[in-house]
């Protein structure tokens, strides 16, 4: 049997090169087809959609490049280098990021600032991927996405909760010197009149005669009522103001806190305090006392507890303060999400507080096994 001639060998190969020129066209209609779609939707997008090679030359942008950045579109089809869109002090940050992206690293988001024609600046981030061609890199592709309105928006923002943080703490200054003032009328003007009454029915009883017995026990159990008030007015006088700071100094007033409270509640507590009194200026032990004060009658009020733990020590340069109690607890997800009024403003007024020290201030808290409050505050020196 005779093998085939040259000619037909020949014939096989033109064949074969036909069906490979027919396989080449469709597969070059695919991909013109795919980079079509690709730069519609890419000119569809508000942001920069770009493509540069592996010394940063711009060789794919979409018309939003221009627009961002002020130059002609001849410049970017003639190669422009992205990183002369970017301000000076970010371009080592920008290579650094682009050899890392370029080895298949995951870069993330990049904020960079970037430079217009005009030499204005603004913000942006920056999202990008290797390119690569027979299994090695030979560009990146990526995003460019504008945030200026949004840093616009976070200023904004910013500066609202600066002036919102500025008129809560002006509030809460307002709000001690209107207790002060209570305060002081409470015990001089409520106390006195109280203890003038006091004298006065004192000196009816001792005026009626012994027929009178009927009378003189009123007099009596009215005294015991008087004496009873005069204590109250005089308790609701030291909650109110800080006269027992004053007068007895942090440690004391919070131990003084600690023991009312356990008095009148019959909850046990035990008490591990350092003196700290002249860690803090007259104004911080003022806000430390308001916080204690608040955390004791939110746990009088709601945790209906057996036992209550305080700590306060130092810790280097702060003072750590701790509250415990194995009370009954609350959900924190639960009371977020109630409405201000029914929250109160007990927790948001110890937040704030502690923010005016420079603090943190965390509650943790379980139903049914209780909550722990922590308090961590700087040292400053007394009298600052």
């Amino acid at each position: 049997m005779f093998g085939k001639s040259s000619y037909e060998k020949l014939q096989e190969k033109i064949k074969a090169l036909e069906k490979d020129a027919v396989e080449y066209r469709q597969m070059e209609n695919i991909l013109r087809e795919n980079g079509e779609k690709y730069k519609e939707l890419a000119d569809l997008l508000p942001q920069t959609v770009f493509e540069i090679d592996l010394s940063g030359n711009l060789t794919f942008s979409n018309p939003n490049v221009p627009q961002s950045f002020g130059y002609a579109q001849e410049a970017f089809d003639r190669g422009l280098n992205v990183e002369k869109l970017i301000v000076s002090e970010d371009r080592d940050r920008f290579s650094a990021n682009k050899t890392r992206a370029l080895r298949g690293e995951q870069t993330g988001g990049n904020g960079y600032t970037m430079l217009r024609k005009d030499g204005s600046i603004f913000p942006v981030v920056f999202y990008s991927n290797p390119i690569s061609r027979d299994g090695k890199p030979v560009g990146l592709k990526g995003i460019i996405i504008d945030i200026s309105e949004v840093k616009k928006k976070d200023m904004v923002l910013r500066e609202s909760e600066r002036k919102l943080r500025l008129l809560s703490s002006h509030l809460l200054t307002v709000q001690e010197r209107e207790r002060r003032r209570i305060s002081m009328e409470l015990h001089d003007e409520v106390g006195q009149s109280l203890t003038v009454l006091k004298l006065q029915i004192r000196s009816i009883k001792n005026k009626l005669n012994d027929s009178q017995t009927d009378l003189k026990e009123d007099c009596v159990k009215i005294l015991k009522y008087v004496d009873q008030t005069i204590e109250n007015v005089r308790r609701f006088s030291r909650d109110f103001g800080s006269s027992i700071l004053e007068d007895l100094g942090l440690c004391a007033a919070l131990r003084w806190i600690a023991e009312d409270f356990e008095k009148y509640s019959n909850i046990n507590i035990s008490l591990d305090i350092e003196q700290i009194d002249n860690l803090f200026s007259r104004e911080s032990q003022i806000i430390i006392y308001r916080i204690f004060q608040e955390a004791i009658t939110n746990i009088d009020k709601h945790a209906h507890a057996d036992h209550l733990s305080i700590v306060i020590m130092k810790k280097k340069k702060n003072v750590f303060f701790q509250i415990v109690d194995d009370g009954k607890g609350f959900d924190k997800k639960q009371i977020g999400n109630r409405s201000s009024d029914v929250i109160g403003l007990g927790l948001t007024a110890m937040n704030e507080r502690a923010r005016m020290l420079g603090g943190t201030l965390k509650i943790f808290s379980q139903k049914q096994k209780g909550t722990r409050i922590t308090l961590n505050v700087p040292i400053c020196e007394k009298g600052k």
